[in-house]
């Protein structure tokens, strides 16, 4: 048998099993394939496809600690999220609620 390095565009990576793209592993899950049959086509074990599943739901969770810095508010926005990350928000009038509110909903939506 013959090692030969994979080219950029084999579709084999240096590590030798045929691997899909993450958006098209999200498109065929989506689509109603089982994790199984999502497995055996990038040819992944079940333990590495978890491990990618994680690390991928994490790279997606908003940054949603600190304090930022925008321009046009008239004062102070606090955003607090309870425990199952339903956003609250306090501030000391009207425009400065919906900025609050829409940057939030902006952060769940995008992230």
């Amino acid at each position: 048998m013959e090692h030969r390095k994979p080219t950029p565009n084999d579709p084999r990576d240096a590590n030798g099993p045929r691997r899909i793209s993450p958006s098209e592993t999200l498109r065929q899950l989506g689509a109603g394939q089982s994790i199984a049959s999502v497995c055996q086509a990038a040819g992944v074990s079940r333990g590495e496809f978890d491990a990618w599943w994680q690390k991928e739901c994490a790279s997606r969770v908003p940054d949603t600690g600190g304090d930022r810095r925008v321009t046009g508010l008239v004062g102070a926005v606090t955003i607090e999220r309870d425990r199952r990350g339903i956003p609250h928000v306090y501030a000391a009038n009207d425009d400065d609620l919906f900025f609050g509110f829409g940057y939030c909903m902006a952060q769940d939506r995008l992230f």
